[in-house]
């Protein structure tokens, strides 16, 4: 056995390169979105929010040096706990959704029209409010599994994935994509062994990618393939870990058939950044 030791550290080694996610550092982000915590891009522009407490602005974001270009107030909306934020043909969608002790009653994400905010600096959105199908007990805890940080635009649908703290899986719900009050219903759980904090949809390769990070803030990607409208995690999940340390790893958002750029927030000595990652889901390749 012990003559076999070098040989499994060399295959411990291989195989743990193979399963992390090469990543590009394009910018420091400046200190206006240093809380960044959900990104959108469309139309070769890149969007960004920042989380819970500030104010309740839309920046668009150099996608080369990471400044700020303009913000957009939203005047009709709160930033409670802005987690993420997606796009589809018309319109962008922030969710307030941040849940970390599972007792809000006020889970909205809010919709704004992609022609308002291209074209004015004050806009107002609609609202979409839901509560969970399956989640009756409002409790008060620490550190909740109803915390959630993820949607995507899919399907004429919106999908929320929870960011559960306690299990580390994450659970899919579905909500109409039309202003109202709605119920959400659960679609699908997977065991990722971390905290999801991100999601979007790509319609090129028709995969999700959820980023997140572990709970010592290691970052991840997770590809999920094959996905069933009664069952998200139907098909194929696959994880990586990105090749950056210790980083808090929040949004992400489609850029082509095969690329991505990922935000993390400024987290004691770790800086805000911009990231982008190239995949090999589409024979259409990157530019």
């Amino acid at each position: 056995m012990p003559a076999m030791l070098p040989f499994l550290v060399y295959l411990w080694i291989v195989t743990s390169l193979q399963l992390q996610q090469p990543t590009r550092l394009v910018a420091k982000l400046p200190s206006q979105v240093k809380e960044t915590s959900g990104l959108a891009y469309f139309d070769g522009k890149l969007y960004t929010h920042n989380d819970s407490g500030r104010k309740a602005q839309i920046y668009q974001i150099d996608e080369k040096t990471g400044e700020v270009i303009r913000a957009v107030d939203i005047l009709n909306a709160e930033n409670r706990d802005w987690e993420d934020m997606d796009e589809d043909t018309d319109y962008v969608y922030i969710a307030d959704i941040g849940n970390t002790f599972g007792d809000r009653e006020d889970l909205v994400i809010y919709r704004v029209a992609k022609t308002d905010l291209e074209r004015q600096s004050e806009i107002t959105a609609d609202r979409i409010e839901f509560t969970y199908e399956d989640h009756t007990d409002l409790k008060r805890v620490g550190r909740s599994d109803w915390d959630a940080e993820a949607i995507v635009a899919f399907n004429d649908q919106l999908l929320v994935f929870t960011k559960s703290w306690r299990t580390e899986t994450t659970r899919a719900y579905t909500i109409p994509n039309s202003p109202g009050k709605h119920t959400a219903s659960h679609v699908g759980t997977f065991t990722i062994n971390g905290l999801v904090t991100g999601a979007t949809y790509n319609a090129e390769s028709d995969v999700i990618y959820l980023s997140g990070y572990s709970q010592l803030l290691q970052p991840f990607v997770a590809r999920v393939s094959g996905m069933k409208a009664e069952d998200i995690f139907a098909g194929e999940v696959r994880k990586k870990r990105l090749d950056i340390n210790f980083s808090q790893v929040e949004g992400i958002a489609t850029a082509g058939p095969n690329r991505y750029y990922l935000s993390s927030e400024n987290f004691t000595a770790f800086d805000a950044n911009l990231y982008m990652i190239d995949t090999e889901d589409s024979s259409a390749g990157s530019n």
